[in-house]
């Protein structure tokens, strides 16, 4: 999708993955003081 739009437009969206999505999830987790652990299964 992401190959797709930067073939159409100028402006064009970085290729972030799925895992950097979870990687800051678990990051924020981690800094609000929840246990990160559940996120490394």
């Amino acid at each position: 999708m992401v190959y797709r739009y930067n073939e159409i437009y100028k402006v064009q969206m970085p290729n972030d993955t799925h895992h950097i999505c979870r990687h800051t999830y678990c990051t924020n987790m981690a800094r609000s003081g929840m246990n990160p652990r559940p996120c490394s299964i």
